[in-house]
């Protein structure tokens, strides 16, 4: 079984990807979305795609969170996500568990951008009641660098059937 970690460190070994706007002073007082989203399918149907998000502080700095929404047709599904953020040392952050879908937009708890060294988060989604012992997999958006603005790596699909 791949674990986000791995998705993680994959993604991170195949180098700049693109490079996202440094988000630091351009989205003073403004919640703005970073780096490419990852797409979650549950038992061969689309259930929606998580991004990393970026609040920038006036003063410097900022906040991140993830952002999962669910697709229209899965939201019904009574089903439940976990939402949170991935450092780069494979640590989870912000870990907010069994989101329903009674919301389409559901979040991780809001961490400070630097709270983690160095400074690099991946947005993360797992299916909590969905996926069949063992087949469980993570989506994640683009592991984003908050140093230098710079993405590394693509989104990768979290599926199970």
């Amino acid at each position: 079984m791949l674990t986000a970690s791995t998705f993680m460190l994959a993604a991170a070994a195949t180098g700049t990807v693109g490079t996202a706007t440094a988000a630091h002073a351009s989205t003073c007082g403004t919640w703005s979305n970073i780096g490419s989203p990852g797409n979650l399918t549950v038992n061969g149907n689309y259930a929606g795609q998580v991004e990393e998000m970026f609040y920038g502080y006036c003063s410097g700095g900022g906040a991140v969170e993830a952002h999962f929404q669910w697709s229209g047709a899965f939201q019904g599904s009574n089903s439940k996500v976990t939402v949170l953020l991935i450092d780069s040392h494979g640590n989870w952050l912000g870990e907010h568990d069994d989101l329903d879908a009674s919301s389409k937009d559901r979040y991780s708890y809001v961490i400070d951008v630097h709270a983690s060294t160095p400074d690099e988060y991946q947005a993360a989604v797992f299916s909590d009641d969905n996926c069949p012992n063992n087949q469980e997999r993570t989506a994640l958006g683009s592991l984003h660098w908050y140093y230098n603005g710079g993405d590394y790596g693509g989104a990768q699909e979290g599926w199970c059937w």
